[in-house]
């Protein structure tokens, strides 16, 4: 039997006017909802965050390095970038960020090398996640503190040993200043991470 041409049109005109055969919808590419992902979104992802956050820091490390440069190296050195290391204190993930920025601004060192490029970020990665640590079994005035005598006897022993002075005089002419910093700075760094998105 066949089907009269009118008739036929009319058939194939309704399924692509109402999208339906024999009263079953059919879907159209249209009516399919598309999800679309941007960079709002990715950054909402936990581990995309935590890096961002991480070179963010790092960046603003390395920016206060440069920009207080003659200070930043000067064997009575004032690093004013020391002030964002309390952050370890309340960011675990920021640990990573410490010797990142310190590799960034030992870069320009006079002293750039073996023991600026490689033993005081290590020694960095490792007083950070101290640091950390004891901000939780103790308080953060006792960790801040903790890594501003670690990061004083870090940079005491290299700078005996490639300026061989006395380690003692070094040591403490380093250590007043990482206090003011280092231990300083924990109100302004617990409100900075009170900022940050939790985790």
């Amino acid at each position: 039997m066949q089907i009269a041409p009118q008739r036929r049109w009319g058939f194939f005109s309704g399924l692509l006017v109402t999208g339906s055969c024999y009263g079953q919808a059919i879907p159209r590419v249209a009516d399919t909802p598309v999800k679309k992902q941007g960079v709002d979104d990715e950054l909402k992802k936990p581990d995309t965050r935590k890096l961002v956050e991480v070179a963010m820091v790092a960046g603003v490390y390395a920016a206060l390095g440069y920009l207080f440069a003659p200070l930043s190296f000067a064997v009575l050195q004032f690093r004013l970038a020391e002030v964002v290391k309390s952050l370890v204190i309340y960011r675990k993930e920021l640990i990573w960020a410490m010797p990142l920025g310190v590799a960034l601004v030992n870069l320009a060192s006079p002293y750039a090398g073996v023991w600026e490029l490689l033993w005081m970020p290590g020694m960095n990665l490792v007083g950070a996640y101290l640091a950390w640590w004891l901000g939780h079994v103790s308080n953060p005035y006792a960790a801040a503190s903790f890594l501003a005598v670690w990061i004083s006897l870090a940079v005491g022993i290299m700078l005996a040993f490639i300026l061989h002075v006395p380690f003692w005089s070094i040591f403490l002419s380093l250590l007043v200043p990482e206090v003011l910093l280092i231990v300083g700075g924990v109100p302004l760094m617990r409100w900075v991470a009170r900022q940050l998105p939790s985790e």
